[in-house]
């Protein structure tokens, strides 16, 4: 089945590529998600998203939210493995008075919406997070096996 890639947004330069533009609106790029989940698959039942990114270095977990909430706008599962650095996104006790929602609140609602929301337990004891009990109560920490699971579980995995 032939795939459709579509770009964030941004012109061909003269190879024909995509460059991205930096005055797409989030109202834009939460459209462009959708219509890139939409040109993905037919009938995507189950989205899985590995994050490995932590919460203020790059945008990845914009990305990955971006992704499960167009999913589940969709009523698409999704499961989030936080894994490596991505354990920091779900901690409860988060500050940064710049940002109006931190990525704590977008974790929450994705939780409620219904998501499930692993984190690897392995990389929370090797950051000194304890066991996990600094995060957010409905996410669980759980072992790297939980990615097993999910890997056969879904039909789509984005590692971010």
């Amino acid at each position: 089945m032939p795939r459709s890639i579509v770009p964030l947004s941004g012109r061909c330069n003269r190879r024909g590529y995509r460059s991205r533009s930096k005055a797409a609106l989030p109202e834009q790029r939460q459209e462009t998600l959708i219509l890139s989940i939409s040109t993905l698959r037919d009938a995507l039942t189950e989205f899985g998203i590995v994050l490995r990114g932590g919460p203020y270095q790059t945008q990845r977990w914009e990305t990955a939210y971006g992704m499960a909430d167009a999913a589940l706008k969709r009523s698409d599962g999704v499961t989030i493995f936080l894994y490596m650095d991505g354990v920091y996104n779900a901690l409860a006790p988060q500050d940064f008075e710049s940002m109006k929602k931190l990525p704590k609140d977008h974790i929450e609602a994705l939780l409620d919406r219904g998501a499930q929301i692993f984190a690897c337990l392995t990389c929370t004891d090797n950051r000194g997070l304890e066991d996990g009990r600094a995060y957010l109560k409905r996410v669980q920490v759980t072992g790297s096996t939980e990615a097993g699971e999910m890997v056969s579980k879904c039909d789509r995995i984005i590692n971010l």
